[in-house]
């Protein structure tokens, strides 16, 4: 790596001399010695480094770090492999920084000077001091930005790095806002204008920057740029917000067309900052006060600003303790304080006479009624001649009323917006309805440590634990946001608990089904003092027959389609119409809400808070272990549906959708014994495990075969099959074919269709071990019982697998038929068989036609990824990579094996990831790479996978040689000695390792 210079020297402090070791995270990671780079290894070595750095100084823990290099795919001891990795670490950076061991994790101990963004922090801070000092100021930020070389922690920033890149990215941005201004007060604002245009470009709706450009323009007496620039910019807030510019901009644009600006180059008055410090209620008295910070509703708050301009009714809608209140207080603080509308807050949740609603309305509104016709004409007088956002908290209980009312309110008072918050919608029209959704439990990149959810409850936890940081605990942290489905209310008051309780053994309480009472917090009104109290309050608005629907689909785990909300309601009381009603009535109030649509299906969940209280009334009230029934029938029967055959793509997306419920279903079986259910569900999913690689089926076939009767189930030879396949998959095959023999031994007779799944795990087991007349027997079994039952998935399988056989043992051409013929028989199958018969077709002629191979491995590729069957995706995939190591620029074929090593880390299937491996060891010798080729070797060797057969030993065997023979007797054994003492994870590890290093990371 070349080595750069720092930023550019100043004077006095500004000058001086760095530390010998320096760390760079403005741009791409470096790290230099006096000069001289230090080379920082590979990737995973590199975001180790990265990780300490963005937590420099303080302990970053295990788990943390672990996240960081392997993010959800870590191998089986994250701890000791990360050992191996700071040691490495600390060897490289030398003893000019302390890279220390500190309970739960490490700590890397810099000086501010010896990492750029700690020394751009510092600039930045001393030049913001120095405002009345431009010249220092600027020669101060000068510095500070030449410290920049691009995106910051560039590599990381679009995984663990981003928060702190995006920090940084901001903080930049300042820094420009300041040398900008600095600028401007020393008379040099034409060097601004130029900074300015063009960060403008980037950066349309930054205030500041539009701010700083109009003073530029207007002191270099170019005042029609200037006015063009606030107008451009007032269309574009509006067009992509909804908003105004803010009043100190309105002014500045005054200002500027009364000519008070023109040819001045000196500093402008000094601009109106907003005093965030203010509470809501300071500007609007009738705005509870925040006394927390608020978290994650920038979106919504912004969204009920514009909803509020446009429509003359607004109802923020939600569940109990999602935050409608504080959505709405934000809101209206905000309206009040740019003097456009009065504002009114109202709160109903004590009203319970509909009768009295004018008479609080009015008093309110400061509107004495007592001189009109009646209360409600007086309101509406007065009212029409006022501009006022009125504000109406709570109004779920008083829809009919509350409806009557804003209905004539937006009828006479044309100046009077509503900002209603209720369970359920207003229904009225004119109304424009708001959702307010709980918190994210997932930041936009997937990852959770710092989503909007987290990011509450280390607040609210702090302020109740002395400012304890609890960021070593954020996987229990984490957990207990999924859990409490993201509800506002529902971790602050777990967060509270923290006080007393540690959070791993509230984590533990929750994910056992501890009561939806997680917390208590007097300060709140009684309906909002705990979660149950708050799902009590919408449970009591239910009749008879709504809390008994509430009830039972608290069974449900996931979501759940209206046919099977039908069914565990219990069919035989009541109609489906009379369900459809019900439901429609829970969505309503918010105890229910919209899940994503899967398979055709339209799907509704319940939040889990939600779900704990619905089962403790389940409970109480009676009903559990029929209701239990009822879902595990029905789950069972959808899942048999569901996975044909042939399994269409539909299909596979509604089981994705019913997983969770799938696994309930399974613990139900496992847990009465029931096995004649538990058979069907394995049986059912088969083929959608194998394609999907879900591993856990293999753990229910197994537990199934150890409950007593096994053997005499129907399903038999299909839960034999389930085992024996997860047992091939993780590389044990001497078990899959011993079960595999003996399923295909049970069932009612020789053409008994149950049996075809053994002989499919039949043939995959004994292929792996070489026995290949073995293999083509079983799957030739495979097509024949599959022809006899119509199954087109198992008939495609089947004469795939006979291919590939074939292929193996040299007969091409009849390869190539039978490939030919599974392509045929695939027209009639679901989407992952045709793409497993396209892999299959070109595999068949790797040898003699690599061009259309490539062309039908990339095919089959693209179509298995598009109907998620992870496991044809893979063998496709690896088909190419191969190909294109062969036939190809052997280096471009890298990546790819890097994406398949962690691809089949994934998935835990450990049989095809040594056949990955195999082919990676062919495609280091060819990049000449021959001692990491001999590691693997080794390892591949050490474990328990079976050597490789037929047309790939010939050639692994050639490319060892090759190898050997340019390494020399010494080096070679050590080499492969070295790799004799790595277990599998540590091979994959440096697998990876080395296919960093080829392409240069």
């Amino acid at each position: 790596m070349v080595a750069r210079q720092a930023g550019t020297a100043g004077k006095g402090e500004l000058g001086k001399r760095a530390r010998v070791m320096r760390l760079r995270v403005l741009g791409s990671l470096e790290a230099d010695r006096e000069g001289t780079a230090v080379a920082l290894g590979s990737s995973r070595q590199r975001a180790l480094l990265a990780a300490l750095l963005v937590d420099a100084g303080r302990v970053v823990p295990v788990e943390t770090l672990a996240a960081a290099l392997w993010g959800d795919h870590q191998p089986a001891d994250p701890r000791n492999a990360i050992q191996t990795y700071v040691a490495r670490l600390r060897e490289a950076l030398g003893s000019e920084v302390r890279l220390v061991t500190r309970s739960p994790g490490y700590a890397l101990h810099v000086e501010p000077d010896q990492v750029d963004a700690l020394r751009f922090e510092r600039l930045l801070a001393r030049a913001q001091k120095q405002r009345a000092q431009p010249p220092l100021a600027r020669e101060l930020l000068d510095e500070a930005l030449g410290l920049w070389r691009g995106t910051a922690y560039s590599e990381f920033a679009g995984g663990f790095a981003r928060g702190e890149s995006l920090r940084l990215a901001e903080r930049r941005l300042v820094a420009i806002e300041e040398r900008a201004e600095a600028r401007i007060a020393l008379g040099e604002p034409r060097e601004a204008v130029a900074e300015l245009e063009a960060l403008l470009v980037e950066h349309p709706l930054r205030e500041r920057f539009v701010e700083l450009l109009m003073r530029a323009l207007a002191t270099v007496d170019r005042q029609a740029e200037a006015l063009a620039t606030y107008r451009g910019y007032r269309e574009r807030l509006a067009d992509e917000t909804g908003l105004d510019p803010s009043p100190s901009l309105d002014d500045l644009h005054g200002r500027i067309m009364r000519g008070e600006l023109a040819g001045s180059a000196a500093g402008p008055a000094a601009r109106q900052e907003p005093d965030t410090r203010r509470p809501v209620a300071e500007a609007a008295p009738a705005v509870p006060v925040a006394t927390t910070s608020l978290v994650g509703r920038e979106h919504e708050i912004a969204e009920a600003r514009t909803a509020l301009d446009r429509h003359p009714v607004v109802t923020l809608t939600g569940p109990g303790g999602v935050g409608k209140t504080r959505v709405a207080a934000e809101v209206a603080g905000a309206v009040h304080s740019e003097a456009r509308y009065e504002v009114a807050w109202v709160e109903l949740a004590p009203v319970s006479d509909p009768a009295a609603l004018d008479h609080v309305l009015a008093s309110a509104t400061g509107v004495d009624v007592s001189a009109g016709p009646s209360p409600r004409a007086a309101l509406l007088r007065a009212l029409a001649a006022r501009t006022l956002v009125l504000v109406l908290d709570n109004c779920e209980h008083l829809l009919d009323a509350i409806a009557s009312v804003v209905d004539k309110v937006q009828q006479r008072c044309p100046r009077v917006r509503v900002l209603a918050t209720s369970r359920e919608r207003l229904a009225i029209e004119g109304e424009q309805v708001q959702p307010i959704a709980p918190l994210s439990t997932r930041t936009a990149t997937g990852g959770a440590d710092r989503a909007d959810s987290v990011r509450l409850f280390l607040d609210r936890a702090a302020s109740v634990t002395g400012g304890s940081d609890l960021s070593d605990r954020l996987p229990a942290v984490r957990e207990i946001c999924l859990q409490l489905d993201g509800l506002p209310l529902a971790i602050e008051l777990a967060a509270a608990r923290t006080a007393s309780l540690p959070v791993e053994d509230l984590c533990a309480a929750l994910r056992d089904g501890a009561s939806a009472t997680v917390g208590y917090r007097r300060s709140e009104p009684g309906r909002h003092r705990t979660v149950g109290t708050v799902v009590e309050w919408s449970y009591q608005l239910l009749d008879a027959g709504e809390q008994r629907l509430f009830e039972r689909l608290s069974v449900f785990a996931g979501a759940f389609t209206l046919d099977q909300a039908h069914a565990v309601s219990g069919a035989d009381v009541q109609s489906r119409t009379v369900t459809v009603e019900q439901v429609a009535a829970l969505v309503e109030r918010s105890l229910l809400s919209h899940a994503e649509p899967a398979g055709g299906d339209h799907r509704y969940r319940m939040l889990r808070p939600v779900r704990r209280f619905a089962r403790e009334r389940l409970v109480e009230h009676g009903g559990l272990e029929t209701t239990l029934d009822r879902h595990a029938a029905v789950l069972t029967e959808y899942a048999e549906r569901a996975a044909g055959p042939p399994m269409t793509d539909e299909g596979r997306r509604r089981l994705d959708a019913s997983l969770d419920d799938l696994r309930e279903v399974r613990r139900r079986a496992w847990g009465t014994g029931d096995l004649a259910l538990l058979g069907r569900l394995v049986a059912a999913l088969y083929r959608y495990s194998y394609w999907r690689t879900v591993a856990e089926l293999g753990v229910w076939a197994d537990e199934a075969l150890t409950m007593a009767g096994a053997d005499k189930e129907p399903t038999a030879p299909q839960m034999h099959a389930a085992a024996a396949a997860a047992a091939w998959m993780r590389g044990d095959l001497e078990r899959a074919q011993r079960l595999a023999t003996r399923g295909a031994g049970l069932g009612a007779g020789p053409d008994d269709p149950a049996r075809t799944l053994a002989y499919e795990a039949l043939g995959d087991a004994v292929f792996f071990e070489g026995r290949l007349p073995e293999a083509e027997a079983a799957f030739g079994e495979v097509v024949r019982l599959s022809t006899l039952s119509g199954d087109p998935d198992g008939e495609t399988l089947g004469r795939t697998s006979v291919a590939i056989v074939l292929a193996c043992m040299g007969r091409v051409p009849d390869a190539v038929r039978e490939a030919d013929a599974a392509g045929r028989a695939a027209t009639r199958a679901g989407p992952t068989a045709q793409a497993f018969a396209r892999y299959t077709q070109g595999e068949c002629r790797a040898e003699t036609a690599p061009g259309d191979a490539m062309a039908l491995a990339d095919e089959a590729a693209a179509l298995a990824h598009d109907c998620q069957a992870w496991f044809v995706e893979g063998v496709a995939r690896l088909t190419a990579a191969s190909l294109r190591g062969r036939h190809g620029e052997p280096a471009r074929a890298v990546p790819a094996y890097a994406d398949l090593l962690r691809h089949w880390r994934r998935s835990g299937h450990w049989t095809q990831q040594w056949t990955t491996l195999r082919n990676f060891v062919e495609l280091l010798v060819r990049l000449a790479a021959d001692e990491p080729a001999l590691v693997i070797a080794g390892a591949e060797a050490h474990e328990t996978a079976k050597p490789s057969f037929g047309v790939e030993f010939d050639r692994l065997s050639e490319a060892l040689s090759t190898a050997r023979a340019r390494l020399g007797e010494q080096r070679s054994e050590e080499a492969f000695r070295r790799g004799q003492r790595m277990d599998r994870d540590d091979v994959v590890d440096f697998a990876l390792d080395t296919c960093a290093e080829l392409s240069g990371r």
